[in-house]
């Protein structure tokens, strides 16, 4: 995501993913102000995994 902010990157990509996917498994939604996204100033990514979501969603794979 700060890599896209500080390249001037136009292009759609998962920051609009809230818009696409039924849960875009972050916590706290990415904020957007006059039609860009705010990019976060905080450790790492600057996001929060939704644990609860991330459970709700995750796939048991078969091991054989």
């Amino acid at each position: 995501m700060r890599a896209a902010a500080a390249a001037g990157c136009t292009l759609p990509s998962d920051i609009i993913g809230h818009l696409l996917r039924e849960d875009d498994l972050i916590a706290e939604p990415i904020p957007f102000s006059e039609g860009s996204l705010l990019v976060p100033d905080t450790p790492g990514l600057g996001v929060t995994l939704d644990r609860e979501a991330l459970e709700k969603y995750r796939v048991q794979r078969n091991q054989s």
